[in-house]
């Protein structure tokens, strides 16, 4: 997936360099400024970093890669701040899996120049073959979040930015980022792979996937893949076939039943508790009976499965802010705050955390409470878009319920 993506960017990278130093000509027309000191002349470029520059470009051309990597670095020695050669010689030794070297070179140049996308997103592809996970799945997100200009990259960033959240255990993050697949109708075995192995919440790599469990993991991939492409049937046709042929594989249940609670509600909630049979501890089937059951105002049911879900996972916020808006929707209004306020400790940086408590104390008559958490709403809520990798959102934070609605306001 990534060599043939490399060698476009390699071969064209001579000719159309985002980091090409061009010279430029003032123009003759335009009126003088006004008296000012003189305008400083460029610093001649030495002959010698020409020449090597030049020797480098036409052997890179050429395909003689060695001989473009050792006149760049004559280059670099007499010119360390040229960005060009930075990033040829980071692409060169990427094309070559010297991964090191490459990464090194692309360090200097998002130094130089820290707002180019691609240069984020192939340090990362280092990262990622190096095995410095944590630094690679930070450097693929900062470049899908400024904007990768050449579309033959996006798809490879996208993918390891994907398996990397899944490894770390980030599920649903992980699951956003391939849904941009099904967007785009990419039903690659990879990509398939990738949704099954989010779907099932396997915190591995695919290399890492057992192979026993990887005829699994293709069949919910694929049924994820169609419930993200909107091929309801079809995604209802691949969940029956995995619920049958692995009845009693963890998150299988779980997987059916939260695509059911859309169309069939009554069947998605005996598909979570056909999960909490397989798997008892299940905070996440507990949690999404609560929200069904908040759905369908049944608040007794809601609140008996939030506060499983509480008891559960107790550090998981989410089942904090269920049962925290139960309670308040019950006119429990102290005991939501409370478990409000636990859940804002967990995750302050949740912008649906805020906006639930906001109207817990706005409630409770605490104004001036309420005011500074729906100012943290905004702030975090205007973050989560503006960071969100990939996409222009234009909608409201991830986290159920909060998207739907609005703001709570101040009453008078």
């Amino acid at each position: 997936m990534m060599r043939p993506v490399l060698a476009f960017v390699l071969l064209s990278a001579a000719v159309a360099s985002p980091y090409a130093q061009t010279a430029t000509t003032p123009s003759q027309n335009k009126p003088a400024a006004k008296a000012a000191a003189p305008v400083k002349k460029a610093p001649a470029v030495p002959a010698a970093f020409t020449v090597a520059k030049d020797a480098g470009d036409k052997a890179l051309k050429e395909n003689r890669l060695d001989d473009a990597v050792a006149e760049y670095y004559k280059a670099l020695k007499i010119k360390p701040d040229w960005t060009e050669g930075w990033w040829h010689l980071g692409l060169i030794s990427y094309e070559a899996q010297r991964y090191q070297p490459a990464r090194d070179a692309l360090r200097r140049v998002v130094t130089l120049s820290p707002t180019e996308a691609r240069s984020w997103g192939i340090m990362g592809l280092c990262e990622f073959q190096l095995k410095d996970y944590d630094a690679a799945l930070e450097h693929l997100q900062r470049a899908r979040q400024l904007g990768v200009r050449a579309d033959e990259l996006a798809p490879v960033f996208r993918y390891h930015a994907a398996i990397l959240l899944t490894r770390l255990g980030l599920f649903d993050e992980a699951q956003l980022v391939l849904n941009e697949f099904a967007v785009e109708g990419t039903d690659s075995p990879n990509v398939i792979l990738a949704f099954g192995i989010a779907t099932l919440r396997l915190p591995m790599l695919p290399t890492e996937l057992p192979g026993e469990r990887r005829d699994a993991v293709m069949l919910a991939g694929r049924a994820q893949y169609f419930s993200a492409s909107r091929l309801l049937p079809a995604a209802s046709g691949a969940f029956e076939q995995l619920v049958a042929r692995y009845p009693d594989l963890p998150n299988v249940h779980y997987a059916f039943g939260r695509f059911l609670l859309g169309e069939e509600p009554d069947r998605g909630v005996q598909e979570l508790q056909k999960e909490l049979q397989v798997t008892p501890s299940h905070s996440l089937a507990m949690l999404a009976l609560a929200y069904e059951y908040i759905k369908r105002s049944d608040y007794p049911m809601a609140k008996t499965w939030a506060e499983k879900a509480v008891d559960a996972d107790p550090m998981d916020f989410t089942a904090r802010k269920a049962l925290g808006q139960v309670l308040l929707d019950t006119g429990d209004t102290d005991g939501a705050i409370r478990e409000l306020e636990a859940g804002v400790k967990m995750a302050p940086t949740s912008p649906v955390m805020h906006f639930q408590l906001a109207k817990a104390y706005q409630k409770a008559g605490r104004t001036a409470d309420a005011e500074h958490e729906r100012s943290e709403f905004t702030r975090l809520d205007r973050a989560v878009r503006a960071a969100r990798a990939g996409q222009q959102s234009v909608g409201g934070v991830e986290e159920t319920g909060a998207s739907s609605q609005p703001v709570p306001q101040s009453q008078d």
